[in-house]
């Protein structure tokens, strides 16, 4: 399982909920942040190509606004997560 988006919602859904041990991987594209790690938990933060060997079972978009880009992003890949947003989980 891997979360898209390394932004302050990232980092207080990461921090507050009782998930972040199932998540593996944060996903970014700004590159400026490839390499990192989430603070409080520790996931390390890839790029979108980091998921074409990875291959998650589950991608949770912290907006749900990129849902149809991410989903297209994946598909070009040969891709087929679960897409979750994270209102799904509240």
């Amino acid at each position: 399982m891997v979360l898209w988006g390394s932004g302050s919602k990232a980092v207080s859904f990461l921090t507050t909920s009782n998930i972040p041990s199932a998540i593996d991987y944060v996903v970014d594209i700004n590159p400026v942040r490839h390499g990192h790690f989430m603070p409080g938990t520790g996931q390390k933060i890839v790029s979108l190509a980091f998921l074409h060997d990875y291959d998650p079972d589950v991608v949770i978009l912290m907006n749900p606004i990129y849902l149809g880009e991410v989903a297209e992003a994946l598909r070009t890949m040969n891709l087929s997560p679960q897409l979750l947003t994270i209102r799904d989980l509240c």
